[in-house]
C-alpha cells in the first residue's frame, strides 16, 4: 500500500474519490429536488395549472425548508401532491442522509461502514458509536412532536 502511494506521488497521479460524503449528501439533496419536481409536475399531483418552474421552486423550497411557494398549495395540489410536499419537507428537515439511514434501520438492517461515515458527516460528530441509536431516537422524537 505504501509503495503504491509513493509511486503515485512520484508520477504525479492522484487517487481521488469521486463520491465523497459531502458529494453524496449534495447529490441526495439534488436527487430529492429533481424527483420531487417531477412528481409535483405530474398530472396526478396537481389540478393542471402548474408549470415545471413552479414545481421545481416548490420542491426546492420544501427540501430546503424555507416555506416559500408561488402557488396556493391547498387548492393547486391534490392530496397526493400535498403528501409529496410533506415528504420533501421531512427529507429536508431531517436531512437526506438521516432519512436514508432511518429507512435502512426501519427495515431492520444494519448500517454499513460507509453509511456510518455518511451519517457521521451529516451529524458533524467525531465518533461513530451510537449513530444508529441516535438516528432511531431522532426519528421517534420527530414523529412524536408532529
Amino acid at each position: 500500500m505504501c509503495r503504491t502511494i509513493k509511486r503515485m506521488k512520484k508520477t504525479g497521479i492522484r487517487k481521488t474519490k469521486i463520491f465523497t460524503p459531502t458529494r453524496i449528501i449534495m447529490l441526495g439533496f439534488l436527487l430529492s429536488i429533481v424527483v420531487g419536481s417531477i412528481l409535483l409536475y405530474a398530472d396526478f399531483s396537481n389540478n393542471g395549472d402548474v408549470s415545471f418552474v413552479d414545481a421545481l421552486f416548490l420542491a426546492t423550497s420544501s427540501v430546503c425548508v424555507t416555506g416559500l411557494s408561488t402557488l396556493n398549495v391547498g387548492t393547486t395540489f391534490t392530496v397526493f401532491g400535498q403528501i409529496i410536499i410533506l415528504i420533501l419537507i421531512q427529507v429536508g428537515g431531517l436531512g437526506v442522509i438521516t432519512f436514508t439511514a432511518g429507512l435502512i434501520l426501519a427495515f431492520g438492517k444494519r448500517l454499513s461502514l460507509s453509511e456510518k461515515i455518511l451519517v457521521q458527516n451529516a451529524y458533524n460528530v467525531n465518533t461513530m458509536t451510537g449513530l444508529a441509536q441516535f438516528t432511531k431516537r431522532l426519528f421517534k422524537a420527530a414523529f412524536l412532536i408532529e
